[in-house]
């Protein structure tokens, strides 16, 4: 009877957390789409969230690393390095070699 009692407390705590996670998997798509039309948020205990606003300093802060980083690449491209065996190469109307080996 004791172990009758045991589980059946179990089960109790269990159902809740259950039952939560079985709803937000059953209502996924549902719960994605009202999500993602929600602009503003008012929580108990005071906590306001404008989520506008984060969506909005999100992208200008997506659009100066997009910037920044093809500044940066057209920076690192590296140049061909001046070599005895590039000039030569060039003299012969090849290309030069971007590793400046002697190529010989």
């Amino acid at each position: 009877m004791e172990i009758a009692k045991v589980i059946l407390e179990y089960v109790k705590a269990v159902m809740w957390p259950i039952t939560v996670l079985t709803l937000s998997l059953v209502f996924r798509n549902e719960i994605k789409r009202v999500f993602s039309r929600l602009r503003k948020a008012v929580l108990p205990g005071g906590v306001s969230v404008d989520l506008q606003e984060e969506v909005h300093e999100v992208k200008e802060l997506s659009e100066k690393v997009e910037s920044a980083a093809l500044r940066a690449d057209r920076k690192r491209t590296p140049g061909i390095p001046k070599t005895e065996a590039n000039a030569r190469m060039i003299q012969l109307g090849l290309r030069p070699s971007p590793s400046g080996l002697d190529l010989s």
